[in-house]
């Protein structure tokens, strides 16, 4: 390939080169590449290129993550931190796969996870936060919060991974999401409003990566009057709570 020389594409000494303005500055002083690129685009729309195992669908798509997962490390070890992740794995890949979903890949301390429509990726989410709940109930010493974020849209599906804007969008939800709450895109809760779940009006947020603000809802939670959100502590084991602990994680022959 042709090494680019023209000043437009040459940062200034101690610069980062802005690929997005590079790009648009060279289609504006390119039309002929303009012409080029539009028809690359209409040919792979007819399908007269084959772009492999990549394929473009609709799907809503859920991102998981656990929270202060790396605090639970620092303070309780990699025994006690581990257990909670693949408690939070089995979880919900159990209430994913019991509504329909699927999932993609495991991220450490969340999972991505996609549905074909998004009151099912709700009813996931409202599950997980039941499960949640009991698990904390019955395991106070391994206790974990939680929160997930839910987009719909265009991806593409590239060797059993999900790419495109809805996924990063899905993410940036999660990351902004309150513990033990789930928040979505005003699209998914619309498409939900038939399904009986109820969300909070719906406001405009901004994300990074994204030139627009986003209108987003939060699930209220039918079970936060029950005591699901309340705080976890997570006080640092004592000597005789080391042992239960070990017990909870391999359970012990007496």
């Amino acid at each position: 390939m042709e090494r680019i020389t023209h000043p437009l594409y040459r940062p200034a000494p101690g610069k980062v080169l802005d690929l997005e303005r590079v790009c648009s500055d060279y289609l504006a002083h390119e039309p002929e590449a303009e012409r080029c690129l539009a028809s690359y685009m209409e040919s792979c729309n007819q399908g007269k290129f084959a772009l492999g195992s990549v394929r473009e669908i609709e799907t809503a798509v859920m991102f998981s993550d656990i929270v202060g997962s790396c605090r639970i490390f620092s303070k309780f070890g990699n025994v006690i931190g581990k257990t909670i992740l693949n408690r939070h794995d089995a979880l919900l890949q159990t209430c994913i796969e019991n509504t329909g979903g699927y999932v993609v890949k495991h991220l450490g301390d969340g999972i991505l996870a996609e549905f074909n429509e998004c009151s099912n990726a709700v009813s996931a989410a409202t599950k997980v936060l039941e499960a949640v709940r009991n698990h904390n109930d019955l395991h106070t010493l391994l206790a974990f919060h939680i929160r997930i974020g839910i987009s719909v849209g265009q991806v593409f599906k590239d060797d059993g991974d999900l790419i495109g804007a809805s996924v990063n969008l899905a993410k940036r939800l999660c990351n902004q999401a309150p513990a033990n709450s789930v928040l979505t895109t005003g699209i998914v809760a619309k498409r939900c409003q038939d399904a009986g779940f109820r969300f909070s009006p719906q406001k405009n947020k901004h994300f990074k990566g994204f030139n627009e603000n986003v209108p987003v809802a939060t699930l209220i939670n039918p079970l936060k009057s029950d005591g699901a959100n309340r705080d976890i502590a997570h006080p640092r084991p004592l000597p005789e709570q080391q042992a239960a602990i070990h017990c909870q994680i391999n359970p012990c022959n007496i």
